[in-house]
């Protein structure tokens, strides 16, 4: 079926919309547009993340997260996709004319992560249409980064009922259940060859922040009450927070997880070449690290410079996502400014404390400089935060 007129000029809806600067922005309604109807939205999550998480496989957990949004993008490269990485899962809009591919390229996901690393992806969509229809919204944003990078934005309510749908087996959307042949999917310009950040403070601290209330003006609202009362509270913009600093940013070789980016990563190529490409390119990355050089497209110096950028420590999805590195007395203290506001009934939260971030790296062009790190707390991070939830009740 072919695209109408509406539908083609829809396509590049996100691409034409203007990015802001400054996380706060966030929290301004101005910054958000209105998603066209026939759009969709896709959520794909790990089952039981908890158990893989006891299991030590944070770290698979966090690829197959990462890995949802990749398959995506390698099969919508000809336009702009907004998108949020969770953890445990992604949460992606794409256009009408994309999600043929976008369900044959997750399938394809589902199959690669249930034979390679016997976990279960969940995923599923529907129309914009469908959410508004039940009474929610999306809106969304760009925040950008640096030159040629930016992140989506959401807002209205709609991302926060999709979870819900999905975990519910809602008849209301398309389920996905697999594919059983053995193509793999593009997940090219994945990879996850950075050691653990270790916290400078002491502490890497995952925050979910659910802002509550009637409207999204009012949510938002509590939103920017609360980003401006972490900020006076640490007495620095929480740019300064970032988990990425030049101190504890170490490439590592051998990799620890060279057969997960090999297997991953594999397309049509056997595993063992796949390996072996691996293997050797992330050793001539590590030695142009050490010695700040540029080989061809890859200038060292300025790709840990890019990178530090372009991280996504700060996210808001109808979710606030925070990774902060603090003291345990600050963590502690966060808490207990969270608290206050549950108690009130403005938010729901939960917090995870770690060590360490886990960083989770997509390369789109090094040439254009184009390439987002995904950030999570280590030892279960956002995913053992949503497990904390503290409601009003």
């Amino acid at each position: 079926m072919s695209d109408s007129p509406e539908d083609k000029n829809n396509n590049f809806f996100y691409q034409n919309i203007p990015a802001f600067e400054g996380f706060s922005g966030v929290t301004l309604l101005s910054n958000y547009h209105s998603t066209p109807d026939s759009w969709h939205i896709v959520i794909a999550d790990v089952v039981n993340s908890t158990r893989a998480i006891e299991q030590g496989r944070y770290k698979d957990v966090n690829m197959i997260g990462a890995a949802s949004i990749t398959a995506v993008l390698n099969v919508t490269s000809q336009f702009d996709i907004p998108y949020v990485f969770g953890g445990d899962g992604a949460t992606l809009l794409v256009p009408p004319s994309a999600v043929q591919a976008v369900e044959t390229a997750l399938a394809q996901l589902q199959n690669l992560a249930d034979r390679q690393l016997r976990l279960k992806l969940r995923v599923g969509h529907t129309s914009i249409h469908n959410i508004r229809s039940l009474g929610h919204d999306i809106l969304v944003s760009k925040l950008a980064l640096s030159p040629n990078n930016h992140l989506a934005m959401f807002t209205g309510g709609g991302i926060a009922a999709m979870d819900r749908l999905l975990k519910e087996n809602s008849p209301d959307i398309t389920i996905l259940h697999g594919d059983e042949g053995q193509i793999p999917p593009d997940l090219s310009g994945l990879s996850c060859r950075w050691e653990p950040l270790e916290a400078v403070r002491g502490t890497m601290l995952s925050i979910l922040i659910n802002p509550l209330g009637a409207s999204t003006a009012h949510r938002t609202q509590i939103v920017g009450q609360v980003l401006e009362d972490l900020a006076a509270f640490l007495s620095e913009d929480l740019e300064q927070r970032r988990p990425t600093s030049e101190t504890n940013m170490r490439l590592r070789w051998p990799l620890r997880n060279l057969w997960l980016e090999a297997i991953m990563t594999r397309g049509s190529r056997s595993s063992l070449r796949r390996y072996l490409g691996v293997y050797v390119n992330s050793l001539i990355q590590k030695f142009l690290d050490i010695f700040n050089l540029k080989l061809g497209d890859f200038n060292a110096p300025v790709y840990r410079n890019e990178l530090r950028a372009n991280t996504d420590f700060r996210r808001y999805d109808d979710t606030l996502r925070l990774i902060l590195d603090c003291s345990r007395d600050e963590a502690a203290r966060i808490e207990d400014l969270l608290e206050s506001y549950r108690s009130e009934g403005r938010i729901s939260y939960g917090l995870h404390i770690s060590s360490r971030a886990l960083m989770t790296c997509l390369v789109f062009s090094l040439s254009d400089h184009r390439h987002i790190h995904f950030i999570d707390g280590a030892d279960g991070g956002f995913a053992l935060a949503a497990k904390k939830i503290k409601d009003t009740k």
